[in-house]
């Protein structure tokens, strides 16, 4: 039950003729570069993130997985999904985006694409919150909303949520030197 994270693949909204094109030809470049077989990557299930980046900062604004028949190449580039991209692009004004993928991966030493759709549904599901949550905590507007009402909301003190202006209480701190 392991996660491979691919990318981050350079996506540029602006020609819908040949960004798709040249996003899979990134992904197969990187496939011959670690020597997996072409084309396993687009149609392995699992994670996947698209963020803007400025300088060397990744700021994520989309998180989503996929259990589809067709893999990654059947969900990442769905009419609801390039909305959210193009959306992030402007807000971060920016006319490119990158994309991670996160494949679920299964088998001991002989490391392969999982196609476990039911059975691994719970794990991605469970990797989806925990991407969401590590986003959100970089970038408040994200633009997710399933699974983010509890993230969006609760506060604990020092950790997550809206913070107070000025130094935490001792407690408080301790706790986030113990978790962060």
């Amino acid at each position: 039950m392991n996660f491979n994270t691919w990318g981050p693949f350079e996506f540029s909204g602006t020609d819908r003729n040949t960004w798709k094109s040249e996003f899979w030809q990134q992904v197969s470049a990187q496939e011959e570069a670690y020597g997996w077989p072409p084309h396993r990557v687009r149609n392995a299930i699992g994670c996947y993130m698209f963020a803007t980046k400025r300088g060397d900062q990744y700021k994520p604004w989309y998180i989503g997985q996929t259990r589809a028949q067709k893999g990654f190449e059947g969900e990442i580039f769905e009419r609801h999904k390039l909305d959210h991209y193009e959306a992030s692009l402007e807000a971060a004004k920016r006319t490119s985006g990158y994309i991670f993928l996160f494949p679920l991966i299964t088998g001991g030493d002989d490391w392969r694409f999982s196609t476990a759709r039911q059975t691994g549904k719970n794990l991605i599901d469970w990797l989806e919150k925990m991407l969401i949550g590590m986003a959100l905590s970089k970038n408040t507007e994200l633009r997710n909303l399933r699974d983010t009402l509890f993230l969006k909301n609760v506060w604990v003190e020092g950790l997550f949520g809206d913070q107070t202006p000025g130094r935490p209480a001792y407690p408080a701190a301790e706790a986030r030197k113990a978790l962060l």
